[in-house]
């Protein structure tokens, strides 16, 4: 909640602390441990798919999909996933140049009966 003090112009902001929802705020040697090994896998995967995108561009994504071996293929409800993401990576492009002829032709259709409201007026009067 914010408050106007009197004579200043600015608000303050008042705080408030949450109620004890009853979970501990503590971390063990254990659990700092899987958390720490647990960063270091997440980052580890996620650098592997950077320095593929790097070196391959987009051809890396094709490598995700088909590589390691006989039966290590993508999983059926992945590539349905994969299918989709795809589709919408593909038409979000051509979304992009219909709406932007749409608008061209529609600027082109404005100027054009501008033109020919200009060209109908009788002579000597004041275009507006």
């Amino acid at each position: 909640m914010r408050t106007l003090e009197e004579g200043s112009g600015m608000a303050t902001a008042a705080t408030s602390k949450p109620g004890d929802v009853g979970l501990k705020r503590e971390m063990g040697l254990v659990g700092a441990m899987w958390a720490s090994e647990t960063s270091i896998i997440g980052s580890g995967w996620l650098f592997g798919a950077f320095f593929a995108a790097t070196a391959a561009g987009t051809a890396a994504l094709l490598g995700w999909v088909i590589g390691g071996g006989a039966g290590s293929g993508i999983d059926p409800p992945m590539l349905y996933a994969l299918l989709v993401n795809f589709a919408a990576f593909l038409a979000f492009p051509v979304l992009v140049v219909w709406l932007r002829y749409r608008l061209e032709r529609l600027r082109q259709q404005v100027e054009e009966a501008q033109a020919l409201r200009v060209l109908a007026e009788p002579p000597g009067r004041a275009a507006r």
